[in-house]
């Protein structure tokens, strides 16, 4: 007889943004905790632990499962390991998850072509188990404080709101249930690659962040001083390189052309003009070179490394057709 699959899913809260500091950062926080765990043995109906419970070890057939060596499914099942062995092994003492018994169905969604999101894939797949899009928006308000009394966090912990809560993440459970059965595995070629995708996560990119925060002051540097020129080649009329739409406004009237575009590839046709005045042209290339200095990605280095000045879970597996990876975070 084949042992069960151990289904589960997550509900946390942090004073951290998820999408802003990234999985690594968010685990490590001692802010980022959890409001339950939705969880169903195969085909069994969901089942919902919570931290506030008499013991705050997990079920007694959880821990068989996951100790006997038992198979974990998960929807984006490097957010259920990062919570797992981060927060609830060490806080609340429970048996360390091994990523090779871990199964990801967001994975195998993208391998096959699908959206990779929980509600899509489920509703690409037809399938009648759809997830709670209302409990979503209550789990999205409830994952942040409601406010701060000083530097404490006051939580969204209404019962009203907890028991909606939970009910959201019992049907998360279910979709997952259901989205699992339509899935086809990965190849064992595939999944060994996988692994090595989540190794590379956890390892990690290194990141030298005092280069990476003087280059971000030096592009600001290029952006002010782009500024300080437009002011005078305008005669005021534009004083910051981002600002597209007072250039193209002032710009408008001397090229005699209405609805100008100020895009990468648009700016390159206009200096290709020889009969473009010449403050325009001094306008234009300043835009150009400021575009150039641009400090998104340095800042968003710098944002997402961890304590160990590391790059974490950048890279999506199957994120991509046909089966390359894609960027998370950084584009690298």
């Amino acid at each position: 007889m084949t042992a069960p699959i151990l289904h589960c899913d997550f509900e946390t809260h942090s004073v951290l943004d998820l999408k802003e500091v990234g999985l690594w950062n968010y685990v490590q926080h001692p802010s980022t905790d959890v409001w339950c765990m939705a969880w169903a043995l195969g085909d069994d109906d969901p089942k919902v632990w919570l931290p506030q419970a008499y013991t705050k070890l997990p079920p007694n057939e959880v821990v068989s499962h996951i100790t006997g060596g038992g198979v974990v499914i998960a929807h984006n099942a490097i957010f259920e390991l990062g919570v797992w062995n981060e927060i609830m092994v060490p806080r609340y003492g429970w048996p360390r998850l091994d990523p090779a018994q871990t199964y990801c169905t967001m994975v195998q969604a993208y391998a096959m072509g699908l959206p990779g999101g929980l509600e899509d894939a489920a509703l690409a797949l037809g399938l009648s188990v759809l997830k709670d899009i209302e409990g979503r928006a209550l789990m999205l308000r409830m994952a942040r404080p409601r406010r701060f009394d000083g530097d404490k966090p006051i939580w969204w912990d209404d019962a009203d709101k907890l028991a909606r809560l939970y009910a959201y993440c019992h049907q998360d459970v279910r979709v997952e249930q259901t989205l699992h059965k339509r899935l086809l595995p990965l190849s064992a070629h595939e999944r060994k690659i996988q692994l090595m995708d989540w190794a590379i996560n956890a390892r990690g990119v290194a990141v030298d962040i005092p280069t990476a925060t003087a280059g971000a002051k030096m592009a600001a540097e290029v952006q002010i001083r782009a500024g300080q020129q437009l002011a005078v080649i305008t005669e005021g009329a534009v004083t910051e390189a981002t600002a597209l739409t007072a250039l193209k406004q002032w710009m408008e009237p001397k090229v005699g052309s209405p609805g100008v575009s100020l895009d990468k590839e648009a700016v390159s046709a206009w200096l290709s003009r020889d009969n473009l005045p010449d403050d325009v042209r001094q306008a234009l290339i300043l835009r150009q070179d400021a575009g150039k200095a641009s400090v998104a990605k340095l800042d968003r280095m710098i944002s997402l490394a961890g304590s160990d000045s590391r790059l974490h879970d950048i890279v999506q597996y199957h994120g991509a057709a046909p089966g390359r990876w894609a960027a998370r975070g950084v584009q690298v």
